[in-house]
């Protein structure tokens, strides 16, 4: 299972702040007024129309994360400015969540590159000022592939993990937080005392995180316990055949060809003797080792 979490930037705070900004004087106007936030978009004020010497041109501001990735939803756009005015907004390369009026938005980002993010702000008077704010739109990071060969062992036994990530700056891998950023292989060796669940963690530079989770499991070796005959051994006598194994998978052979199968313990067949038969007991577990048991018959005519 995999996951995208995204961090937001407080808004709300830095709004309250845009508003006093503009509150302590209109000479400190446009970008000087506001110490944006280190992971603040760049704003410009693109165009204004409407404004006249009695009605002047609003002043609109807007707070957007400067970086974000491809293709993640529900990122948040807000606007502060003049008292009263009315918000209409636009973005040229993504989708706009809802409704485009109001203070926010909330927004889908589209391809690689950067996209413009337009706040038109109008005032009663019908003056509108137009700003920009301009993100940078990255790939997004996703695991392609999280596996072990072999996907399970026997205790003591070790696994060879192994991924295919994209758009990640960095990653990390569960239990023991270990950064495998750098790794370099066909893949990293580990030795699981327990079955154990890993967890890979890939972030980029947007702070947009996927994992996946794998587990490794940690099962008994095969083993036999009991390969033995029943009935009356002679030559074209019904004779049954059980075993008892533990740790696998079992089938019971006569010569090259499989006579019987099972999950469980015991197995069991009947068959008619010949002279000279051999049968097999083989287990297989999910690590792939085997066990096995031989019982040949060579009868006296």
């Amino acid at each position: 299972m995999s996951h995208y979490t995204r961090f937001r930037l407080p808004l709300g705070a830095v709004l309250l702040g845009l508003v006093a900004s503009i509150a302590c004087g209109r000479k400190e106007e446009s970008a000087a007024a506001v110490a944006p936030a280190v992971s603040a978009a760049q704003v410009t004020v693109v165009s204004q129309s409407g404004a006249s010497a009695q009605a002047p041109a609003p002043h609109v501001l807007v707070q957007a994360d400067s970086l974000v990735s491809a293709g993640t939803p529900g990122h948040v756009v807000a606007a502060g400015g003049d008292p009263g005015l009315t918000y209409k907004w636009y973005v040229d390369d993504g989708k706009i969540e809802g409704s485009a009026e109001g203070n926010s938005i909330l927004w889908t980002a589209g391809g690689i590159g950067y996209t413009h993010i337009y706040c038109a702000g109008t005032n009663e008077a019908g003056a509108k000022t137009v700003a920009m704010a301009t993100v940078k739109v990255v790939e997004a990071p996703s695991i392609a592939r999280f596996d072990a060969l072999p996907p399970a062992v026997v205790p003591g036994g070790g696994t060879s993990l192994g991924w295919d990530v994209k758009g990640a700056t960095k990653l990390i891998l569960e239990p023991g937080g270990q950064d495998v950023t750098a790794h370099q292989g066909p893949g990293l060796a580990v030795q699981p005392k327990e079955t154990t669940i890993y967890t890979l963690t890939a972030t980029n530079e947007a702070g947009t995180v996927v994992t996946k989770d794998l587990t490794v499991r940690v099962v008994p070796p095969p083993a036999v316990a009991r390969f033995e005959a029943t009935g009356r051994v002679a030559a074209g006598q019904p004779l049954t055949l059980v075993g008892e194994f533990t740790g696998g998978r079992a089938e019971i052979k006569k010569g090259d060809a499989v006579i019987a199968t099972s999950n469980q313990s015991p197995i069991q067949v009947q068959d008619t003797l010949k002279d000279g038969d051999v049968y097999t007991l083989v287990v297989t577990g999910d690590t792939g080792a085997v066990a096995t048991a031989t019982r040949s018959f060579n009868l006296q005519k």
